[in-house]
């Protein structure tokens, strides 16, 4: 069975990341009129990602880069139970990242050290 179904049926809103995690999700935000908190330590980054953390600008480039190709949904909380039992059954990987939160439009990425994305893009633009 397809993974997409379960994300039909149980997410409330979804897109890919291919453009820039960080940059897509302010798109997220935007169009749902919320902002959204993510805990840096939650996201699923390789031990060799994490390792290149250390060197000037890899963290920001891993989060506004583009050509992931995953995606990314939100899952009302009264469903995640629900959403987790119906994903048990496939070999996809699911991380929580954190949570949509009243706001409007921002996104809030805590708990990784020197990231600075104040400035610059925020993902990938066609135009």
């Amino acid at each position: 069975m397809s993974f997409a179904p379960l994300i039909a049926r149980f997410a409330s809103a979804a897109m890919d990341i291919s453009d820039g995690f960080f940059g897509d999700l302010e798109k997220m935000a935007r169009a749902s009129r919320v902002s959204f908190e993510v805990d840096g330590r939650r996201l699923p980054f390789s031990a060799s990602v994490r390792e290149a953390f250390k060197i000037k600008n890899t963290m920001r480039l891993a989060l506004t880069g583009g050509d992931d190709h995953e995606f990314i949904f939100t899952v009302p909380e009264e469903k995640v139970s629900a959403f987790r039992a119906a994903a048990g059954g496939h070999k996809v990987e699911i991380s929580d990242i954190g949570l949509a939160v009243a706001g409007e439009g921002t996104v809030a990425v805590r708990h990784l050290a020197g990231l600075d994305l104040s400035t610059g893009r925020a993902s990938y633009s066609h135009f």
